[in-house]
């Protein structure tokens, strides 16, 4: 039986199907996203369903939930990416990766003996060259 990230559960063809496209979207997607592009390859694909896998692999551990601060919904990226901060702009909602990470320098200055940090996100939000020129 072909299983899934889950123990015991199955690799259906339709949480193959999400796996592979928040794997190729280079950018976290909310459920509607993953929804939207997937619906035309399956007939009975409801949102509800993509919540319901969504939530499973969340769980599993085998994808992440990144909540924007000026969006109502999350976001979701596969755990195993690699690691990428964004650029987002708040008009267009258009990400663009940084191609660094910025918590290096920020380590410098944290006290180690008062924190020690175990994980993060960053994100820089603004407008975008398209939108700024508008």
């Amino acid at each position: 039986m072909n299983r899934s990230p889950l123990i015991g559960e199955r690799r259906t063809k339709q949480r193959k199907a999400i796996i592979a496209y928040l794997r190729y979207a280079m950018k976290p997607l909310t459920a509607e996203e993953v929804f939207d592009g997937l619906c035309r390859e399956f007939d009975n694909l409801s949102l509800s369903t993509v919540y319901r896998n969504l939530k499973k692999l969340q769980r599993s551990g085998f994808i992440s939930a990144v909540k924007r601060q000026f969006e109502n919904s999350t976001r979701y990226t596969l755990s195993d990416s690699s690691h990428v901060h964004h650029f987002v702009c708040r008009h267009c909602m258009k990400t663009i990766p940084l191609n660094f990470c910025p918590l290096e320098a920020i380590k410098e200055k944290v006290d180690e003996d008062a924190f020690k940090i175990e994980g993060h996100s960053f994100e820089l939000y603004g407008s975008c060259v398209d939108c700024i020129n508008l």
